[in-house]
């Protein structure tokens, strides 16, 4: 194993580690968090984003896809959606992906771009990246992603990948209002995933506005999380809508947060 991480960088403020599909992740020093589930880097993210939202159907289908990505991490879920896309572009080259993600360290987005400068040229502006292939944009966007999604154009995103740290370490990616700022820059028919069960992130969820579904969940997890825009044909069980609507957990919110925040000071 020592010699394979020979083929990682240092990246300040994480640790390599091999999860047990053999794949690897990042360990967060800051967070005290693995980027992915010790059961499978590979793993999780082919289940939680790119079967659970079915990227290969929806390229097929639709012939293009806009992705917004909330935690870059380690790059897995780039990186495998990129190989998805093009082993089908190379049989229909008319599919086109447009990606986003959204990174607070601008580390994390450094190593990326130049794990992809084979493909792609990067230009760089202030800390964010873009690169540009053929029919294929992918835009790395550093800093805290509360107020840099402020500056994202109105596209209208397709499919969300919610893999920022947890509720409970990193709280303000998963408050009602930031989930009311994913519905502003989506299609009414999004589609969100993400490996978070928590009732108060579903409960955040349902009052932004979303439909929610609770699903068999990867490895030792029981359930994580999907979440629909208004038109999308999804139909909420009513049982659940009702129990997160009453559910006596509040769910997490802006001002709840700076309420912590200045009791803890």
């Amino acid at each position: 194993m020592a010699k394979e991480l020979e083929n990682f960088p240092n990246i300040n403020g994480y640790e390599w580690r091999q999860t047990c599909d053999l794949s690897w992740t990042l360990f967060s020093k800051k967070f005290v968090e693995n980027c992915h589930s010790n059961a499978g880097a590979k793993s999780e993210t082919d289940y939680i984003y790119l079967s659970a939202l079915k990227i290969k159907e929806k390229l097929l289908e639709q012939k293009k896809i806009n992705i917004l990505e909330v935690g870059l991490g380690a790059g897995v879920s780039l990186f495998m959606t990129l190989d998805l896309f093009f082993s089908l572009q190379e049989r229909d080259p008319g599919l086109s992906l447009f990606y986003v993600s959204l990174e607070l360290d601008y580390n994390l987005a450094l190593y990326c771009a130049n794990k992809l400068a084979h493909k792609f040229l990067p230009e760089q502006d202030g800390e964010d990246f873009y690169l540009r292939g053929n029919n294929c944009q992918i835009q790395l966007i550093v800093g805290d992603a509360r107020s840099r999604i402020k500056n994202l154009s109105a596209t209208h995103f397709d499919v969300i990948y919610q893999d920022a740290f947890s509720p409970k370490n990193n709280p303000h990616l998963w408050t009602v209002e930031w989930f009311q700022s994913l519905i502003s820059l989506s299609s009414p028919t999004v589609e969100l995933s993400t490996y978070s069960a928590s009732k108060r992130v579903q409960r955040a969820m349902l009052l932004a506005g979303f439909k929610v579904e609770s699903r068999l969940g990867f490895a030792e997890k029981n359930y994580h999380t999907m979440a629909y825009g208004e038109k999308h044909p999804f139909i909420m069980n009513q049982k659940m809508e009702e129990n997160l609507r009453l559910n006596p957990h509040l769910a997490l919110q802006d001002a709840q947060l700076v309420k912590t925040s200045s009791d803890a000071i």
